[in-house]
């Protein structure tokens, strides 16, 4: 199930808040009309394509597929609260959308693996490593901050096609 935000007048979509349901076997039997609506920034979308550190290690096994299985998808990233000012208050984890990797020039250890893959994510100054990564359910303030930062660019926004189709990639 997936929720979607009204950007069109089709019968289809339901209104604000309301849950769309539509069951697939193939992305190529989507209709024209879901791939204009936007996906709705809600905790229960997010959920589907929302990847643990623990995730993210064991697909950093299958090296081949490891970038295009964890772009797209949602991380929750520790800040890092002593490079910010006495008087903006941050919080202690911000979600964000894995938008690629980076290679570092030095490697570094997760568990018993060593990689040198940074996680470029969205709103994030710099590309973060995989350990700073949470290993916990995310919070919905923290769905609420990516929301606002959402209204502020809307062009990378998801169509209700691309969370279906990531989420068959990551659990299919």
């Amino acid at each position: 199930m997936l929720a979607s935000s009204k950007d069109n007048t089709d019968s289809i979509m339901k209104r604000k808040g309301q849950i769309m349901n539509f069951e697939l076997s193939t992305p190529e039997e989507v209709s024209e009309r879901y791939k204009r609506c936007f996906a709705s920034l809600v905790c229960d979308n997010i959920k589907l394509i929302y990847l643990k550190r623990t995730l993210v290690i064991d697909l950093l096994k299958q090296p081949d597929t490891f970038e295009c299985k964890v772009t797209g998808c949602f991380v929750r990233v520790k800040n890092d609260l002593k490079g910010y000012s006495h008087h903006k208050p941050q919080k202690l984890y911000q979600l964000g959308q894995v938008t690629g990797i980076n290679k570092s020039s030095e490697e570094y250890k997760i568990r018993d693996i060593s990689t040198n893959i940074l996680l470029c994510i969205s709103n994030m100054w710099s590309d973060v490593k995989i350990s700073v990564l949470s290993d916990e359910d995310f919070e919905e303030e923290e769905c609420e901050d990516l929301r606002m930062l959402s209204q502020k660019e809307p062009s990378k926004r998801q169509t209700v096609v691309a969370k279906r189709i990531e989420t068959l990639a990551v659990h299919g």
